[in-house]
């Protein structure tokens, strides 16, 4: 029983675990893979630049460079993603940063093809319609697809590599006898790749006789009338080669598959020559349809000016058809026959037109300035995603952020060290202004400003800073009407018992009652107050 347990923790250790490095890893797919999508490209910018002649040859050949690079990198990212190694990076933000990073090249080059460099107002006032003009948009598209289709056709071929479960059947150490392996139905994936082979395909042939069509007459030509380039042609043939050889591929990994079902030891040779002896039959067949003559696509570019004839007059006829119904109805109506004197116009009075105010510059250009400031954070976010998944060390980067952020911290901390040295000051002027306030209050209460509820409040403030420094301050937290008895206490004298008495009363009623105060009252007040001052003077 122990001796099994081994066995089948032996099986399931992660580094026992078997993969088919030598179809992960082969770049022989991916070349091919990238090869046909150039052609894809090439004979897609050949068809656009028949249509729209402004299309220089420039920023045609700097397009086809971008699809081509773009579709390398979809195909090798992927082959690289299949690795056992790699599945921590198998995810939506890494391929996301790779697609930005491709149209972000897109741009710059599109820029310097073109040459139309907008100005720096127009970049910061117009950012929208400075970074998506039709030149990029035509771009963008193509090196998109380009890197959509590598990938996905690179992902087919990927997944018919012959499982983990599917090798240890046929390892010679007999650790698969009697296990099944759950099998991937690769005659369905090679069914995919097919389809997308022929999809590409047909828009290749129906480009090449898209460009015999003359814009404005349909008049048709033969391939060889229009004079398009040989490589176009070579374009097709490269394509198809490069297919088969791929589709070649397929039928091997489900040959392999079969194999290690049926637990046959796999041939070594036969693996390893068989690009080797498709490739030898592919290049004879390519040969002998290059010694073939070859004819031009007379019938289906008349096919493609048909359907594009037909689709033209289905749209006109309906135009027509609607434009009758609607002149039909018009003609029905009671007014439609005869036609209205129009009564005078009045005199319209002249209103002077103001002129309407522009938007002020600065908010102009903060719209933009915010808009690429974002843009250029998150594109730097998605480079640093990108290149350190790819084992690129940002060690400058970190020194750069390192310095700032010390940077920040030194500015900061002087920021706080001036703002305490600002309040402590105002501290200070503060303490100095309210001991002047007080004894001016205390010398001249009677020059008071504001409503009498205000000057009551004054009277009563006064006297308690009188009561301080005469040596009677209020405790912490004591009440006025708490206060006022302990004073009078301590002082022993009638008429400054009355003054404690009234003045806390009239604060207590202001301050808590709300009440109105007289101008009669307002001077008894002060007349107690001047009492109460002699009478703390004396004590």
């Amino acid at each position: 029983m122990t001796a099994n347990n081994n066995e089948i923790n032996e099986v399931l250790q992660p580094d026992s675990i078997i993969y088919d490095q030598g179809w992960l890893a082969s770049w022989l797919r991916p070349t091919l893979l990238a090869l046909m999508v150039a052609c894809l490209n090439l004979t897609l910018l050949v068809f656009l630049r028949r249509f729209i002649p402004e299309l220089g040859a420039q920023f045609t050949l700097v397009v086809a460079i971008l699809g081509i690079i773009s579709a390398v990198v979809g195909s090798t990212t992927s082959t690289w993603l299949a690795q056992p190694g790699q599945r921590l990076r198998r995810s939506a933000a890494y391929r996301g940063a790779e697609i930005a990073l491709l149209l972000l090249v897109t741009r710059l080059a599109v820029w310097i093809t073109a040459g139309t460099w907008p100005t720096l107002r127009a970049f910061f006032t117009h950012p929208l319609s400075t970074l998506f003009d039709g030149l990029f948009l035509l771009a963008a598209a193509i090196v998109t697809i380009s890197w959509v289709i590598a990938g996905e056709m690179s992902r087919d071929l990927l997944d018919m590599a012959l499982q983990p479960d599917e090798l240890l059947l046929v390892q010679p150490d007999g650790r698969g006898d009697g296990m099944r392996a759950v099998g991937v139905d690769r005659r369905v994936l090679m069914n995919s790749f097919v389809v997308r082979w022929v999809v590409g395909g047909l828009l290749l042939i129906i480009f090449a006789a898209g460009a015999t069509v003359e814009v404005g007459n349909f008049r048709l030509a033969g391939l060889a009338q229009l004079e398009i380039p040989g490589i176009v042609v070579l374009a097709i043939v490269v394509y198809f080669l490069a297919g088969l050889l791929l589709i070649s591929q397929a039928q091997l990994a489900i040959l392999r598959a079969r194999w290690a079902l049926e637990h046959a030891p796999t041939v070594d040779a036969v693996t390893r020559q068989w690009p080797l002896y498709v490739g030898t039959v592919l290049i004879l067949i390519g040969a002998l349809a290059a010694l073939m003559p070859l004819g031009g696509t007379y019938w289906l570019s008349r096919i493609v000016a048909g359907v594009i004839g037909g689709i033209y007059m289905l749209f006109f006829t309906i135009f027509q058809i609607i434009a009758g119904l609607f002149i039909l109805l018009l003609s029905l109506l009671p007014f439609s026959g005869r036609e209205a004197t129009p009564p005078p116009e009045a005199a319209q009075p002249i209103i002077p037109q103001t002129a309407p105010t522009p938007p002020p510059e600065f908010l102009e250009w903060a719209g933009g300035a915010a808009f690429w400031i974002i843009a250029a954070l998150l594109l730097g976010y998605l480079a640093i995603v990108y290149f350190t998944d790819k084992g690129v060390r940002f060690g400058w980067l970190t020194l750069i952020w390192t310095m700032l952020r010390t940077r920040w911290q030194q500015w900061r901390a002087t920021w706080r060290g001036w703002q305490q040295n600002r309040i402590r000051s105002r501290q200070d002027e503060g303490d100095a202004g309210s001991a002047a306030q007080q004894r001016a209050r205390r010398r001249w209460p009677w020059q008071r400003n504001g409503t009498p509820e205000a000057q009551v409040r004054a009277l009563y403030f006064a006297a308690l800073d009188a009561a301080q420094e005469a040596g009677h301050p209020r405790r912490q937290a004591e009440t006025p009407n708490r206060f006022a008895p302990r004073l009078a206490a301590d002082m022993e004298d009638a008429e400054a018992t009355e003054a404690v008495d009234a003045l806390t009363d009239a604060f207590v009623h202001v301050r808590y009652g709300h009440r109105e105060v007289t101008d009669a009252d307002l001077s008894r007040l002060d007349a107690l107050w001047q009492r109460l001052r002699r009478a703390l003077r004396s004590t």
